[in-house]
């Protein structure tokens, strides 16, 4: 289960650079109201996918990963941010650090869902729940990134 969430991770990573490569060639081409939504949209649900995965590969240290996850959040998000404008930089500051505790807390959720009162889970469900959020959450990350790349093409 550890090593699927941590290629899930890693694949996540890859595709966020790949599509920060792309939108830092073609930066001079998009408006401000343009490089502002995709800020926005980039940083959120990038930060998500890499906050819950996170937490789910190192469940045992989570004072520390919620220090790194907003750090990772914040940090990313300027600088996806910082391609445009200050606007944008701010957007994606708060949209990253936002993102990425909400999938920390998400992954605080499913590795424990007596905390939302839900019944308790054997370890064979929850690594099947595990399993099954984890490739919801990359299958959303990959169509949103997806689209935010074809935007670029248009």
């Amino acid at each position: 289960m550890e090593h699927y969430v941590l290629g899930s991770l890693l694949f996540t990573l890859l595709l966020g650079l790949l599509l920060f490569r792309k939108m830092f060639q073609s930066r001079k081409l998009f408006s401000d109201r343009f490089g502002m939504i995709v800020a926005t949209t980039y940083s959120g649900v990038f930060n998500f996918s890499i906050g819950m995965h996170l937490y789910l590969l190192l469940p045992d240290y989570a004072e520390f990963i919620s220090c790194v996850v907003v750090v990772i959040g914040g940090g990313s998000g300027v600088i996806i941010g910082s391609i445009v404008k200050f606007h944008s930089v701010m957007a994606g500051f708060f949209h990253g650090t936002v993102g990425a505790l909400m999938g920390m807390m998400l992954g605080v959720v499913v590795y424990n869902p007596s905390l939302c009162r839900l019944p308790a889970v054997n370890e064979a469900m929850l690594n099947q729940s595990i399993i099954v959020l984890s490739s919801f959450i990359s299958f959303l990350t990959v169509s949103t990134l997806g689209l935010l790349y074809y935007s670029f093409k248009v």
